[in-house]
């Protein structure tokens, strides 16, 4: 009994829940179908409202067309040039809008924005309507004044072939008198020229009878031209030769010798220096530059205008010393100025195949020389090198050349009075002084180069300009 009651209030409870669960349902439905209908009615409302709003936008924005179109605001050049193709949808609209910008595009192109309006185009038409009265009353002005001017050129042009007529008569008048008086001219000028026909061949008869002798004259000229010049060229070369000889001379003279010490005739007024090497050259030589020198001096004490001590630096031979009245040159001294040695040519002094120009250069320049390019009177000697001294064919062209300059080079030389000696002298002078600057020791050390000391500090005699009257010592007095 208890298990058929229990099954009875399960059956009640499942068939209570099942009712509940359809009535659930059916409300749910009802209540979704009544949501649906509610969301379809808003969402047409909606689109029905942006429908309103994009119309009333695009009415207002006609409206702002046409407000500008009557002048109430500025319309700008991208709006103007949108309205000749518009197309809002109204065919009135867009009617109005082409139309407005046929009627603007009338004022021009170049028209003010803030006068590009229907109220601006009547205050246009009036100007324009009145600057054509203004240029068509000029136009009438201007056409009176022309029509005044052409009066007065017609009356001028008839007054002036008035004139011209009276003196085309004068003229034709002049013309028939000039004209006879031409035909005498003519018939008298025919005269003249058959006279001035007969003057003019005797005249070119006489003129080629003296071109012929002209020509002769001058061959005659020139052949005597000719022989003067090759005249010149040897008197000149003569004379080159003669200058040349007398050119190189002694620059000064021992005054007086005592032992190692030498007096000569060079001093401050001379522009003389200490250090100076001389070369003593007999008092008999006649040309110093191919004269062999006997002893080297060198300039030590500058004293007086014209007086200086000089030290020997190379000694003579015992058969040939040196007494007053030798000469002294040298080759790197002159009187107040520089010595300037010009050098042409590659020289070689070794005979090793390669120059030795730049060596001489360097030489040069340390003994106190100059060296230039140029000749000029300034220039005491000029070295010039064989070009066959480094090799080459002595036919090529360019040793050919080489030759033919070097040859101009020593006429050139000769012509300004330039001494020109071979390198093997000059480097004669240039080792004299190199030698004199250093004292070499161990085997290649020389005698001359070590004097003995004189006893008890005794200094030796030196040389003065006293004369020998004063310099003997009387009977009995010291000396």
């Amino acid at each position: 009994m208890a298990v058929a009651r229990d099954d009875s209030v399960i059956r009640g409870s499942l068939i209570a829940a099942l009712i509940l669960l359809v009535l659930s349902l059916a409300l749910n439905y009802f209540l979704y179908r009544w949501g649906d209908e509610q969301s379809s009615s808003e969402k047409s409302k909606s689109t029905q409202l942006a429908n309103a709003n994009q119309s009333i936008a695009s009415l207002s924005g006609q409206l702002e067309t046409l407000k500008k179109m009557l002048g109430v605001g500025v319309m700008s050049d991208a709006e103007f040039q949108g309205l000749a193709t518009s197309d809002s949808g109204d065919p009135d609209i867009d009617s109005i809008a082409q139309r407005f910008v046929q009627d603007v595009s009338q004022m021009g192109q170049a028209i003010d924005p803030a006068n590009r309006n229907y109220p601006a185009i009547p205050e246009f038409l009036v100007n324009s309507l009145r600057d054509r009265n203004v240029q068509t009353t000029q136009r009438s002005d201007e056409l009176t004044r022309v029509e005044e001017q052409a009066k007065s050129d017609v009356m001028i042009a008839e007054q002036a072939t008035t004139d011209a007529k009276q003196a085309l008569k004068q003229m034709e008048t002049t013309l028939a008198q000039r004209t006879t008086e031409f035909e005498e001219s003519r018939e008298a000028m025919k005269r003249t020229n058959a006279e001035i026909a007969d003057t003019l061949t005797n005249s070119q008869r006489d003129m080629q009878n003296l071109r012929t002798e002209t020509q002769r004259q001058l061959a005659a000229k020139a052949k005597e031209l000719s022989d003067l010049k090759t005249t010149i060229d040897f008197q000149r070369r003569r004379i080159n030769e003669l200058q040349q000889v007398e050119f190189e001379v002694a620059q000064g003279e021992v005054t007086y010798v005592s032992g190692n010490l030498v007096q000569v005739n060079l001093g401050s007024a001379d522009g003389l220096r200490p250090s100076v090497v001389f070369s003593v050259i007999d008092a008999d030589a006649t040309r110093v530059t191919d004269s062999k020198p006997k002893a080297k001096v060198e300039v030590i004490q500058v004293r007086r205008d014209h007086l200086s001590i000089c030290r020997v630096v190379e000694a003579p031979p015992l058969s040939d010393p040196i007494v007053a009245g030798d000469k002294i040159y040298s080759p790197f001294w002159a009187p107040g100025r520089t010595v300037k040695i010009a050098l042409a040519g590659e020289i070689d002094l070794d005979n090793d195949g390669r120059s030795d120009t730049e060596m001489i250069r360097g030489m040069i320049l340390a003994a106190g020389g100059k060296v230039v390019e140029e000749l000029d009177p300034e220039v005491r000697f000029l070295v010039v090198g064989d070009p066959m001294e480094l090799g080459g064919d002595p036919e090529s062209p360019a040793v050919q050349r080489k030759i033919k300059e070097l040859g101009d080079f020593k006429v050139k030389a000769a012509e300004m009075g330039v001494t020109v000696i071979p390198a093997w002298k000059l480097m004669n002078y240039i080792q004299v002084i190199s030698d004199m600057k250093t004292t070499p020791l161990g085997a290649a050390a020389r005698g001359s180069d070590f004097k003995p000391e004189m006893e008890g500090g005794r200094r030796p005699r030196v040389p003065t300009d006293i004369s020998p009257l004063y310099r003997t010592p009387p009977p009995g007095g010291d000396r």
